[in-house]
């Protein structure tokens, strides 16, 4: 008789204790919070879909559980990116760029390192770091993807745990640090007008012009980017680090392509003045964190987890 596979993943439990915060707090802001009823229904239905995906699983061969558990997780986690944002408006949590910006002061010896950057801009160069942080949309879907066809489903498990983590750590911070980026803490202001304080915290002698598509790629940015106090730590730059990392892990020729990218969205979210350079170095701290530990957490599992006499393929 076959073994049975464990009922629970370590992504199952990452996302329980997740969303089980998120209700406590959709508890405490409902007043406030507009549509928090459809949100609620989304919270539901996010874990009741995760409950049939437990229940069913050890049914499944390994590699068909691990790529229903990444698919579940792309689906939820651009919407719980939506509802974090929403969360932390509707809490009323005060803006802590003034701490960040500080902090970079004294990370550079009382030197603003954003208004210093403006002395090397020049268009050409601003249109390629807009490309390149744009192009960080592409690099979620294209390790997915990648992992999916490459790895194996202990591989494909373990990346998913470490890829949940960076996205939900980085979510915590934005509960616990709160804040607007410089390219709307400064005189020449946000694109649009947003219902928040406005610190002055930089003087830019220019809106970093750009030479073909900067102003369009800008503008579409910005609007599709609902959750605004979303700085510290920098998701876009955990994300590239660790899209970078399991790139090379399954094959050198898939690191070269995706280092360029990668290494163009860290450089750009300073340049282009979304993040403050502490949320930079947060943002590697955090990769390199769950790159780690939650891997060796993973790890741990996976003798239980992947050992079953199961047939492997459907």
């Amino acid at each position: 008789m076959a073994e049975k596979r464990p009922w629970i993943w370590p992504y199952d439990v990452l996302h329980f204790v997740f969303f089980g915060g998120q209700l406590v707090l959709l508890a405490l802001v409902a007043s406030n919070m507009p549509d928090w009823g459809w949100w609620l229904l989304f919270d539901l239905l996010a874990i009741g879909s995760l409950l049939a995906i437990i229940r069913f699983s050890p049914q499944w061969s390994l590699r068909r559980a691990a790529l229903v558990r990444l698919l579940h997780g792309c689906t939820v986690v651009p919407l719980v990116f939506t509802q974090v944002g929403l969360t932390i408006k509707a809490l009323g949590l005060h803006d802590q760029a003034p701490l960040l910006e500080a902090i970079d002061r004294w990370l550079f010896l009382g030197h603003n390192p954003l208004e210093a950057l403006e002395a090397v801009s020049f268009p050409f160069l601003t249109e390629l770091m807009q490309w390149a942080y744009t192009a960080y949309i592409l690099l979620p879907p294209a390790t997915i993807i990648l992992l999916a066809v490459k790895g194996d489903p202990a591989m494909i498990a373990r990346s998913l745990f470490s890829l949940l983590g960076i996205m939900y750590l980085s979510y915590v911070g934005y509960y616990l640090v709160p804040a607007m980026g410089p390219n709307i803490h400064n005189n020449i202001g946000p694109l649009t007008s947003i219902d928040e304080p406005i610190f002055p915290l930089y003087h830019f002698e220019t809106d970093l012009p750009g030479v073909w598509l900067t102003e369009w790629l800008r503008w579409g940015m910005f609007a599709a980017e609902v959750t605004k106090k979303d700085c510290f730590p920098s998701g876009h730059t955990a994300i590239a680090v660790a899209s970078a990392v399991y790139a090379f892990r399954i094959g050198r020729t898939f690191g070269w392509i995706f280092l360029p990218v990668c290494t163009g969205v860290v450089l750009s979210t300073v340049y282009l003045r979304y993040h403050y350079v502490v949320d930079v170095l947060a943002g590697l701290l955090l990769a390199v964190f769950c790159l780690t530990i939650f891997e060796r957490i993973h790890r741990r599992f996976e003798p239980v987890l992947f050992s079953s006499s199961l047939p492997e393929e459907s």
